[in-house]
């Protein structure tokens, strides 16, 4: 089987969904972009996306040379020194998207205001707080690479967004079954084996060692991914399974969750869920089969039980309801009188006058 087809110029399908890529140029001095789709977006989305990537492309072979010392110069210099990063991809994303605003100005020049004004249109735009939080991430990191840790930069002053919690979402078994089943990168199948049946954040699998699986004895030694406490994990046979599948892909260390979540969605995980709602799956899968609060805190690895009941408490409906109906019957001597005989009771003797 082809490891690509090609669909329509410059758009190919393959086994994670659809690549779209524009050219501009010759030689030495070429520009091309590619972007990824789902396998269902349609011709139009993908046109579009095109035609204005090779408008935007052209418009930078006919640029004057970039000015030293500015953020679009600086800023090639930093992608070069990132260039290892297993989020690279995402990175220059979100540094290109300073430089559409201010790549022109000298780096010294940008201050806190800039920042703000860049957020604020974002916002406007409808960009989601995370992905802004992110952009004003990166910015910072450029700085810090560039000019050292302890340096000023101009978010230092600029507080991050409130995110909006994401409401978790007991995601049913055989969906994680069938995407499992669809899945063709072994490692990336593994991966998704041990988050859905563990629970544990992907920072803290990737931050995982050969040293910390011992499966004679069935346990997992989890390297905190939030400044919780190490904990141990007792593997059962499906986690078990999972591991196994894990060391035989070789899956270990870093991997990038925009690739991840693209291969997951291409293999059927549904499109309007995150794939972080696996860990999600797993505590509320807990909770409904009568697990304490308390043991669930320890499962996830949650450093303060009242994170746990935050996420956690509010949607654990059915043990609510269990819960209430445990209490029914205590106090059945209380039901109230009747309507009528309470208005007959209140009634003076020898009727009313």
């Amino acid at each position: 089987m082809k490891r690509r087809k090609r669909i329509a110029a410059g758009v190919y399908r393959d086994k994670y969904g659809i690549s779209a890529t524009v050219k501009v140029g010759t030689g030495a001095a070429a520009l091309q972009r590619e972007n990824r789709y789902p396998f269902d977006t349609d011709q139009k989305t993908i046109k579009d996306w095109q035609a204005s990537m090779r408008d935007e492309l052209r418009k930078q072979l006919n640029r004057p040379a970039v000015e030293q010392g500015t953020l679009e110069a600086d800023a090639k210099r930093y992608l070069k020194q990132v260039a290892q990063m297993v989020s690279y991809k995402s990175r220059v994303c979100e540094i290109d998207a300073w430089t559409a605003l201010y790549g022109r100005m000298k780096r010294s020049q940008i201050t806190s205001e800039h920042v703000r004004k860049a957020r604020a249109d974002w916002a406007a735009d409808d960009y989601k707080p995370k992905t802004i939080n992110n952009r004003v991430q990166a910015l910072q990191h450029l700085y810090h690479v560039l000019d050292g840790k302890k340096q000023p930069t101009p978010t230092d002053d600029v507080e991050r967004l409130p995110v909006p919690m994401t409401p978790p979402v007991l995601v049913a078994a055989k969906v994680f079954r069938t995407v499992a089943g669809n899945l063709t990168n072994p490692k990336t199948r593994a991966r998704f084996m041990v988050l859905a049946a563990t629970g544990v954040r992907p920072s803290e699998l990737k931050r995982a060692q050969v040293s910390d699986v011992d499966l004679t004895r069935g346990v997992w030694s989890v390297r905190t991914g939030k400044g919780g406490d190490l904990r141990v994990l007792w593997l059962n046979d499906d986690m078990a399974a999972a591991w196994k599948a894990f060391i035989a892909a070789d899956a270990w260390g870093e991997f990038d969750g925009s690739d991840y979540a693209k291969e997951l969605y291409a293999a059927g995980w549904p499109k309007d869920v995150r794939p972080y709602q696996a860990r999600h799956s797993v505590a509320l899968e807990l909770g409904e089969r009568g697990i304490d609060l308390g043991d669930v805190q320890g499962v996830l690895g949650h450093k303060h039980i009242s994170t746990t009941r935050k996420h956690y408490a509010p949607v654990l409906v059915s043990r609510l309801k269990a819960a209430s109906e445990m209490l029914a019957g205590r106090f059945s001597g209380w039901a109230p009188p009747e309507p009528d005989a309470a208005l007959k009771d209140a009634e003076p003797a020898g009727g009313v006058h």
